[in-house]
């Protein structure tokens, strides 16, 4: 399953790109009205790889930004949700 989430706004610098997913990276708006504390993507990042995920992203000047979130598709959806594979049924 993918999901991709576009944001109009300035691109993210090249110089950026190897950073963005880096803990406490605020890329340049350390001392702006930006708030944050980059910890965000990060997290996001983490969570989707224990999920055997991943998240990626492209950025183009004039067009913004796209992020693309990818998780795999369970056989039993249900049962992989719950801890321990346990069934909602047993609960």
């Amino acid at each position: 399953m993918a999901c991709s989430i576009w944001r109009k706004s300035r691109r993210i610098a090249q110089e950026h790109h190897a950073k963005l997913f880096h803990t406490y990276q605020r890329l340049g708006h350390e001392n702006t009205i930006i708030e944050g504390t980059g910890l965000g993507l990060s997290i996001v990042k983490q969570l989707l790889q224990l999920m055997h995920g991943d998240i990626s992203f492209t950025s183009k000047l004039h067009e913004g930004t796209t992020f693309v979130i990818k998780l795999p598709v369970s056989g039993n959806a249900e049962q992989s949700a719950l801890p321990g594979g346990a069934s909602k049924q047993a609960m």
